[in-house]
């Protein structure tokens, strides 16, 4: 197979990943991808780095032995705290999803007030603001956790009641704050970002992995020459743990009738 030709592998900790999947699908029609959602192991913000970084390891052994030719970390937590890690143990090109989004905010922001929201190991690490402060000192940055969010994701449930007593939960120090800008810190987010869109009534800037990444996806193909020009395969997805709720998520967000997806077990 051409270097050219093999897919490109991504992952994240379960669902959310797919969404920017189905971005990246769209923008590049002639690629092929392999995905996998580390199921078993969901939720990773509750994790401690050492065991983010194990999981990620697998993860990436596991896509490299699929031949895939790059690997775009679509989770933000394992971006934030195991990207640098594995970038040092694989020699194969690695995107991660935490510092596209953070120069998408610094450049799109107006008043310098920029809020993030992410799974507690995130928000705890403070990469975001730590990024944005060596761009730009003059950006005041607030850091929120919505642990609860991705459980309900996960689940499917989107009830407008149930999601915006969370946001009165999680937002209302984000709206004191006068935030203009809003970045989505965990990749999950996305599926719900038309409600959060709304929450804030339709009046900031929503800086999400599937607007940031792309032109770094293709920077990358270019220029180590691996831009597929004919699509060849099919893609594929692998979870570590399968239930019937994921696999009806993943056929709503891809936007098909019926996925195969194989379970397999990270060892």
């Amino acid at each position: 197979m051409k270097n050219n030709e093999k897919p490109i592998g991504i992952f994240d900790s379960g669902l959310g990943g797919l969404r920017l999947l189905t971005d990246l699908k769209m923008q590049f029609p002639y690629e092929s991808f392999i995905y996998l959602g580390d199921t078993a192991h969901l939720p990773y913000g509750s994790k401690s780095q050492k065991t983010i970084q194990q999981y990620s390891e697998k993860i990436v052994t596991f896509l490299i032995s699929k031949n895939v030719k790059m690997i775009i970390i679509a989770c933000n937590t394992a971006s934030s705290l195991a990207s640098e890690h594995i970038k040092q143990l694989f020699n194969i090109p690695i995107i991660e999803v935490v510092t596209p989004c953070i120069q998408k905010a610094v450049k799109l922001t107006n008043n310098n007030r920029v809020g993030v929201i992410g799974t507690n190991a995130t928000i705890q690490s403070t990469i975001y603001s730590q990024y944005i402060k060596k761009i730009n000192n003059k950006i005041l940055v607030f850091e929120k956790a919505c642990p609860l969010l991705v459980p309900i994701i996960e689940e499917g449930v989107q009830n407008k009641m149930i999601l915006d007593e969370l946001f009165n939960e999680y937002f209302h120090e984000l709206l004191e704050f006068n935030i203009d800008t809003l970045i989505l810190g965990c990749t999950h987010y996305s599926i719900i970002e038309k409600h959060i869109f709304s929450f804030f009534n339709n009046e900031i800037k929503l800086i999400t992995s599937s607007n940031s990444i792309n032109f770094l996806v293709e920077k990358t193909l270019l220029m180590d020459n691996m831009k597929n020009c004919t699509k060849g395969y099919d893609d594929m997805y692998f979870v570590t743990d399968l239930s019937s709720t994921f696999k009806e998520q993943a056929k709503i967000l891809l936007a098909i009738n019926t996925i195969n997806i194989d379970l397999i077990n990270l060892v």
